[in-house]
């Protein structure tokens, strides 16, 4: 286990280009975290966790905030706030983990899994190949997004369905349908309907 407290600056420094090497990317306040139905970012100021480079580093239980949630729900679009529930137990500052890209967190008010992944992290920002699977985490429904999605064209849960097309009517008409492209049955021409070419 490595304890970061006590660590001078250059220290740190170097440990974070270590963890690069190893595919390892440590967070910091102001990360992006990303929900199924919004994005926000890890609160600042923190007030626990190592400094470098005038930002802290986080550890578990840091707070952070998305502006809009909306999964299609009556309660939707709603704010949450939440906390980092998971971190790094091999890296603790003062006994508690650090947070890392890809670990997660918990908030209220919350509907679908109330989940959030933390996407952002030193010498690492968010790609279009990233993938968050809500779909397996504590057992919870929901479903893998994947960075370049676009957000209306995901079947949310809860999302409002479009309507059914309506019945055709009489005329076999629908609405959006060209007037000039529509035929009247030869059975109301029959009982009386004339159709002319004057309207």
């Amino acid at each position: 286990m490595i304890e970061m407290k006590g660590m001078f600056e250059e220290e740190i420094g170097l440990f974070l280009e270590w963890l690069v090497r190893h595919n390892r990317y440590v967070a910091f306040e102001g990360a992006q975290v990303v929900s199924q139905g919004g994005i926000g970012h890890v609160s600042v100021p923190q007030n626990h966790g190592p400094v470098y480079q005038g930002r802290r580093i986080l550890t578990v239980g840091a707070s952070y905030r998305i502006p809009k949630v909306d999964l299609g729900n009556a309660c939707c679009p709603h704010f949450v706030t939440g906390e980092i529930t998971t971190g790094a137990e091999d890296i603790v500052y003062d006994g508690v983990p650090v947070v890392m890209v890809g670990d997660m967190g918990k908030h209220w008010p919350g509907c679908g899994t109330a989940t959030v992944f933390v996407t952002e992290g030193w010498r690492r920002i968010p790609s279009p190949v990233d993938r968050w699977d809500f779909a397996s985490h504590e057992g919870q429904g929901g479903f893998t997004i994947n960075a370049g999605d676009d957000p209306d064209s995901l079947d949310l849960p809860g999302k409002p369905k479009a309507p059914a097309m309506p019945p055709q009517g009489i005329f076999s008409i629908r609405a959006g349908d060209d007037p000039n492209d529509i035929s009247v049955p030869v059975e109301l021409l029959k009982s009386g309907f004339r159709q002319s070419d004057d309207g």
